[in-house]
């Protein structure tokens, strides 16, 4: 367990369980004295067994608030209380869990915590770090390994471009490690901040207090149909397969702590989390926090992820080989169309493999032309490049002519030499029936020409 992570259970523990558990769970406690203990205990009801009579105690216990179910038998502090409720399997889930409620009620200043908790906790992430002046100066650092980082993961080069423009790609030099840092701005434009992601490796942190991450805004409270994320290369990845008209968040995380409002008029609700345990309890709480709305799950197929998903569908797609007459007209409905997301769909393929062939196409025209000597062109040579396309589709015309002028020659062919057999054939049998008439014919006259001199033969 590192530093911080015991740090953070400290705290965990100093938290009042009354007033957390009050808040976030409903329960309604009533105080009762206890000999011999100054601060007393509170009971209610079992959040895990119903029952009539209170056997659920909560008290201090040298700083630290527990709890004692003797209805189901559970016991432990706020962490195990978590564990047990919202079946997460890790601590730091838990704490991840605590920490964001905590956040919400601070932020929106419905919650004062007087807690003193230890600078490395989690909790109080938010005070340790200066963001802005982190942010400023990763903004100085080249960011051009982040951008081969987000290639290599398969993220369109539009996609990368538009953070970069915006000023949400930085690198963080950490450690003799480069991390691909995103910066995270609320809806609100205030930088809440930077998740960092190992560009070799399997590292991610946040420095400063986590909130969802999104390049929508101002558009997703007018949306109709929006996308949940766990992280934000999970979102960058549906951006670059569905295109930036399909607007969404990323959770930084599985646990569900945004307002409703965010997603005002949306009917549909698309979840692409991560196909594991933590993925399916954060579907459940998106299908409990939205039941009046249609929920569907984005199809991975057999991915874990929308990243993972997204590199083996461009593998896939870049092994489906296009001819040169197709990428020449995709290259065509490319330039004419103003909505390159239609092309890409038009055509089956993603959107980075379109731009990849529209490069292709580009760099087969720049090497024609530098192929070409100065001075003037043949007559029979294109001038531009509209004439090259003519041209172009004039001898495609004239092969297909020609293919089809071939193929009709080849059956007529194919049908006269089958019906000069069949000629030969029955001539055959004409010949045949002609002898067999003209034997007749002899052997008739012969019987004729003995009857005859019989007769003769007889007068004399």
């Amino acid at each position: 367990m590192s530093q911080a992570q015991s740090s953070g259970i400290e705290a965990v523990k100093r938290i009042n369980m009354v007033d957390f558990l009050s808040r976030y769970y409903g329960l309604n406690f009533s105080k009762k004295d206890v000999a011999g203990h100054k601060g007393g205990q509170y009971c209610c009801l079992s959040p895990f067994k119903e029952e009539r009579n209170p056997s659920f105690f909560v008290r201090e216990v040298e700083g630290h608030w527990l709890f004692k179910d003797f209805s189901s038998g559970h016991g432990g502090s706020l962490i195990d209380f978590v564990l047990l409720k919202k079946g997460f399997g890790q601590v730091s889930e838990a704490l991840s869990y605590i920490e964001h409620q905590l956040s919400d009620e601070l932020e929106e200043g419905k919650m004062e915590v007087s807690l003193p908790l230890p600078s490395s906790s989690p909790l109080s992430s938010c005070k340790t770090y200066d963001v802005e002046g982190l942010y400023n100066r990763f903004r100085g650092n080249d960011v051009k390994r982040c951008r081969e980082y987000l290639l290599s993961r398969g993220i369109s080069e539009e996609t990368v471009e538009e953070l970069c423009r915006r000023e949400l790609l930085v690198h963080n030099d950490y450690q003799e490690h480069s991390y691909c840092c995103f910066a995270v701005f609320n809806a609100a434009g205030k930088l809440c901040c930077l998740d960092n992601h190992q560009i070799e490796g399997e590292g991610k942190f946040v420095l400063g207090q986590k909130h969802p991450f999104s390049l929508d805004w101002k558009e997703l409270p007018i949306s109709d149909r929006v996308f949940v994320t766990e992280s934000v290369i999970d979102y960058l990845s549906i951006k670059t397969i569905e295109g930036f008209e399909f607007r969404g968040v990323a959770l930084l995380g599985n646990v569900v702590n945004f307002s409703s409002e965010i997603f005002g008029s949306a009917r549909e609700i698309v979840s692409a989390l991560d196909g594991d345990r933590g993925g399916f309890r954060a579907f459940l709480d998106l299908e409990e926090k939205y039941n009046d709305r249609m929920l569907r799950v984005y199809d991975f197929g057999d991915s874990k992820d929308a990243n993972e998903y997204l590199q083996r569908r461009k593998e896939r797609q870049k092994a489906k080989r296009l001819s040169a007459e197709d990428k020449l007209s995709l290259y065509r409905d490319f330039q004419r169309s103003g909505n390159k997301s239609e092309v890409a769909s038009k055509w089956g393929i993603n959107r980075s493999y379109m731009y990849d062939i529209v490069k292709e196409c580009e760099d087969a025209v720049l090497l024609e032309f530098s192929k070409r000597q100065l001075g003037r062109k043949p007559s029979d040579q294109p001038r531009t490049l509209e004439e090259a396309y003519e041209q172009i589709n004039g001898l495609s015309e004239e092969n297909r002519r020609l293919g089809e002028e071939k193929e009709r020659f080849h059956v007529r062919s194919a049908f006269l030499e089958v019906h000069l057999k069949w000629a030969e054939q029955e001539a055959q049998e004409l010949r045949a029936e002609a002898e067999s008439q003209s034997g007749n014919s002899s052997s008739t006259a012969s019987k004729n020409r003995k009857k005859h001199l019989k007769k003769k033969r007889k007068k004399l």
